[in-house]
C-alpha cells in the first residue's frame, strides 16, 4: 500500500497552524487597547488577507515581520503574541521551519510572562506540528501536553483545545491508547464550527483500523467522514477520496482503488498540494 496516511498527516498538521482565531485577547487596558481600533491594525488585516488569498507568503512574511515590532513599539504584548504566532506559520508555509520554531517559542514565552494562557496555549498547535515535521514527536508530544495545561489554566474550553486534542491523537497512532484518543479528539471536535476538523479524525480512525487491516471498521470510519465533506466541506472531498482509494488498494479491489484515486487526483483542491499529488501518482 502507498504510504498515504504519513503523507496526509504532514499536510493535516499543516493545515493546524492556519485554523482558528488569532491568539490575541484583545481584553487589556483601554491604553493598549487602543490598537485594535486604529488604522494600522485595520491597514494590516486587510493586507493579511489579501496576501494569504494569492498566498503571497514572502511578502505576507515581511508584513507580518513589521506588525511584530509595530505592536512592540506599541507597548501592546497581546498584539506581539499575535502577530508572532502568524509570523510563525508563514514561516511554516515557507519551509523556513528554524524561523518558525524561533517565533513560536518567543510567542509563548511573551504569553507566559504576560499570564495570558489562553494566547499561550494557542501557539502550540504550530509550534507541535514545526516539531512534527522535522520528525521529532517527542517534543510535539511534550508541546501538545504543555498546551492542553495552558489551555486549561485559562480556565475555558479555547476553540484551539480540540485542535490539541486530534494532534494529540494523531501523535500517538499505533499506541495501546490511540482509538481513545481519537475517540475523544472527534468529540472535543464538534465544538468547532465546521465539519474539517472532525472529518480528519474520522480519516485518522480510518487509518489506524487499516494499519489493523480490520477493513469493516476502517471504510466506517473512512465513509463518516466522507459523508461531512459531501454535506459541509466539498472543498476537502480529495482527502476522503484519496484515503478511500487507499482502503480499496488494501483489500485488492483495484477497479474502484482506481476510480477513488483518479477522482482525487482530478479535484482541484488538489493543485495546491504538490506532496499529496505526488502520493496520490504513486498509489495509481
Amino acid at each position: 500500500m502507498a504510504s498515504l496516511p504519513r503523507s496526509l498527516c504532514v499536510l493535516v498538521t499543516v493545515w493546524l497552524v492556519w485554523s482558528g482565531p488569532s491568539a490575541a485577547s484583545r481584553d487589556e487596558s483601554s491604553h493598549s487597547a487602543q490598537w485594535w481600533d486604529s488604522e494600522q491594525f485595520a491597514r494590516i488585516e486587510k493586507t493579511a488577507k489579501q496576501l494569504r488569498v494569492s498566498s503571497d507568503f514572502a511578502a505576507l512574511q515581511e508584513l507580518y515581520s513589521d506588525a511584530v515590532e509595530q505592536a512592540r513599539r506599541a507597548g501592546n504584548p497581546k498584539a506581539q503574541v499575535s502577530y508572532l504566532t502568524a509570523l510563525g506559520n508563514t514561516y511554516v508555509y515557507l519551509c523556513r521551519y528554524t524561523e518558525a520554531l524561533r517565533a513560536y517559542s518567543q510567542a509563548r514565552d511573551l504569553a507566559r510572562d504576560s499570564d495570558d494562557w489562553v494566547a499561550a496555549g494557542a501557539v502550540a498547535p504550530g509550534l507541535s506540528s514545526i516539531h512534527f515535521l522535522v520528525g521529532d514527536w517527542e517534543s510535539a508530544r511534550n508541546v501538545v501536553s504543555e498546551g492542553l495545561e495552558d489551555a486549561a489554566r485559562a480556565g475555558l474550553h479555547p476553540y484551539y483545545e480540540a485542535q490539541l486534542r486530534m494532534q494529540q491523537a494523531r501523535l500517538n497512532v499505533g499506541g495501546p491508547n490511540s482509538t481513545n484518543l481519537i475517540l475523544h479528539a472527534i468529540e472535543s471536535s464538534r465544538t468547532q464550527p465546521d465539519v474539517s476538523l472532525e472529518a480528519q479524525g474520522w480519516d485518522l480512525l480510518g487509518e489506524e483500523y487499516l494499519r489493523r487491516r480490520d477493513f469493516a471498521q476502517a471504510e466506517s470510519a473512512l465513509t463518516e467522514g466522507h459523508r461531512l465533506r459531501l454535506l459541509r466541506a466539498r472543498r476537502e472531498l480529495h482527502l476522503s477520496y484519496s484515503r478511500l482509494g487507499a482502503l480499496r488498494l488494501a483489500q485488492g479491489r483495484l477497479t474502484e482503488a482506481a476510480r477513488f484515486t483518479d477522482a482525487a487526483i482530478s479535484t482541484p483542491a488538489l493543485s495546491n498540494s504538490e506532496l499529496l499529488a505526488g502520493t496520490l501518482l504513486q498509489q495509481r
